[in-house]
């Protein structure tokens, strides 16, 4: 007996949606895009780490000279290069300073003291009778603080000598300019500037151009 076969399904050519569909996804541009995510958190990861290793370092060789523990030459390079990095400000000679000198120029804090007397010119001559005429009396925290800020500082405060400077008197540039463009610069970044902000501030310029003062600040000789 003729066993008839069952007859086959026909597919027709003419119906394609009878045929597998290939994936019309494209995994590529997923993949590119996980990639970058990626990436960009371990640049975040990287900052941040890098970020913590610098200051690491830095309070590292920090500890080393305010324990009088003298640097190695490769050491004291790293060590100028850290407090420019994170403070801003390149220290001039650096390399050569000794241990005593930088040690200066970490611990230095800018005060104020209190005077009795407005004429803040002859507390500073009083101080150093030898350099009237030689420079120019200049106030570290400026006078303006007391008109635009009155409760920040007081007018004793603002001219004790504590908080003047002299500066060479041909240093027009200096005084003039340079510090008056520091000012100004402070004075947008700190809309609302508390005490300790100028004193931060004053800190800053003198660690930065104290070295043109006369006298010198920080004394470091």
């Amino acid at each position: 007996m003729e066993v008839l076969e069952k007859p086959k399904k026909i597919i027709s050519v003419e119906n394609p949606k009878h045929l597998p569909q290939k994936s019309t996804k494209n995994y590529g541009f997923y993949w590119l895009l996980v990639g970058l995510i990626f990436l960009m958190l371990g640049g975040v990861f990287l900052a941040i780490f890098s970020e913590n290793t610098t200051e690491n370092r830095y309070h590292f060789l920090e500890n080393k000279i305010l324990q009088n523990q003298e640097l190695s030459e490769s050491e004291k390079i790293e060590f100028c290069d850290l407090f420019f990095k994170i403070k801003g400000i390149s220290l001039a000679n650096c390399e050569k300073l000794g241990i005593n000198e930088l040690k200066t120029y970490i611990t230095y804090k800018a005060t104020v003291g209190q005077t009795t007397r407005k004429d803040y010119k002859a507390t500073f001559f009083e101080k150093y009778p030898d350099l009237k005429g030689k420079v120019v009396v200049h106030h570290a925290i400026e006078q303006r603080v007391l008109h635009k800020y009155p409760t920040l500082f007081t007018e004793s405060e603002i001219h004790s000598l504590k908080n003047l400077r002299g500066i060479y008197a041909t240093n027009h540039n200096l005084h003039l300019s340079i510090l008056r463009k520091e000012w100004n610069r402070f004075y947008i970044k700190n809309l609302s500037p508390t005490r300790e902000d100028f004193l931060e501030f004053a800190t800053y310029i003198d660690i930065k151009y104290g070295q043109q003062f006369l006298p010198k600040t920080p004394k470091n000789e």
